[in-house]
């Protein structure tokens, strides 16, 4: 499971490989954490940064399954 794998990460590792990522990677793999972990994520990263992660989050309904299994296995 790439998603338990991502939530099992120390946070700063997290918040480092995250904000590399496109704004879409990052929403995604953020709405697959439990919420608290995403919050804290989002408070390690840049405000800017973090604020287009939290709107990108608000339209990750609209991919499909498959593309997010493909960010899950490629993260």
């Amino acid at each position: 499971d790439p998603w338990g794998a991502l939530a099992g990460l120390p946070l700063p590792d997290l918040a480092a490989m995250l904000s590399r990522e496109s704004l879409e990677v990052a929403a995604v793999a953020l709405s697959k954490l439990p919420v608290a972990k995403a919050a804290e994520v989002l408070g390690l990263l840049p405000g800017a940064q973090a604020r287009r992660i939290t709107v990108a989050v608000s339209r990750t309904s609209r991919i499909a399954p498959e593309a997010v299994a493909r960010i899950g296995r490629a993260l």
